[in-house]
């Protein structure tokens, strides 16, 4: 498990409530609007069936995470990646009551502001679980956007073993890693128990960087007796979310971040129609240039995030 207390540490040097609330709220909005996109892929798929071996491959890599050992052996197949769309879908489901009661406590007991060297337990445990979140929601963003992406090119007459690197794969296989452990984790924990453990929690102040390697082991072995927090996965070098870690141009990067994820989801939209259409065996030049026209609109978003994240790095 990765240490709260250095995750604490790797924290920017301050941070607004306002913007932890804003974040959150953020995210129960988005949820609320890719559940019913997922609900569509899924109907498709268990109609129509999957048909790249690239994604059952990558759906076999996230029942491996999901389901644990007892699946490590199990071949890829093409039925995995509906089931692997409906635990994505009913884990997203689970996790809406949690960022609200997330957001209450928040709202009730975080700081106005938060300065590194003086962020309590509480609250960096509270700012881990909303960044985890966070990260469940843009993985599963990635990897609906990689089954649309593969599909398409099985049915189009594309090759799409041949359009990825050994990297490329691997990489989008850890993202489906990553993913299931989450959405494992989300949904076997109540919003609750997770506010009750939250409570528990002593409010202890890490007055600075150097706290003793003792107490630091303390910590995390108390915050593991806590049934809701002991199997938050580690994030293994993803970032949830940089407003936590790196001192940016907060709401510039929030407004860019935000519109993209509406913008993702008009994409997948109107790819899901193109599925459709050409699984119909039929040509529609008209929603080829909208999704061009979308696909141009997120490239110039994610670049515009880049921007700002390399500027305050």
């Amino acid at each position: 498990m990765f240490g709260f207390v250095t995750y604490i540490k790797n924290l920017t040097s301050k941070i607004d409530k306002n913007v932890v609330l804003t974040s959150m709220k953020e995210d129960a909005i988005v949820i609320e609007e890719y559940i019913p996109v997922l609900k569509s892929y899924i109907d498709f798929l268990n109609k129509n069936g999957s048909k790249s071996k690239v994604t059952a491959a990558m759906a076999a890599y996230y029942l491996r995470s999901y389901d644990g050992p007892v699946s490590n052996n199990a071949k890829a197949a093409n039925s995995d990646v509906a089931r692997m769309l409906t635990i994505m879908q009913s884990g997203l489901v689970k996790i809406l009551p949690i960022v609200d009661e997330l957001i209450k406590i928040s709202d009730k007991d975080l700081p106005d502001t938060m300065v590194k060297n003086g962020v309590s337990v509480k609250d960096g445990v509270i700012l881990k679980v909303s960044e985890s979140i966070r990260l469940t929601i843009s993985t599963a963003v990635t990897i609906l956007k990689y089954v649309s992406v593969m599909e398409t090119n099985y049915l189009s007459g594309t090759n799409d073993s041949t359009l990825l690197t050994k990297n490329t794969i691997k990489s989008i296989n850890n993202v489906a890693l990553l993913n299931g452990s989450m959405i494992a984790y989300f949904r076997s924990i109540k919003p609750k128990t997770m506010v009750t453990d939250l409570n528990s929690i002593t409010n202890y102040t890490l007055i600075n960087s150097d706290s003793d390697l003792m107490t630091e082991k303390m910590i995390d072995k108390s915050l593991l007796k806590l049934s809701s927090v002991k199997g938050l996965p580690i994030m293994a070098g993803f970032v949830g979310n940089p407003i936590y870690h790196i001192r940016l141009a907060v709401a510039d990067w929030q407004i860019a971040s935000y519109n993209k994820r509406k913008e993702d989801k008009k994409t997948l939209e109107l790819k899901l129609l193109y599925l459709k259409s050409i699984s119909n065996n039929e040509e529609n030049p008209k929603l080829e240039k909208q999704i061009q026209f979308y696909e141009k609109r997120v490239a110039k978003l994610a670049y515009n995030i880049n921007q700002i994240e390399e500027e305050a790095a």
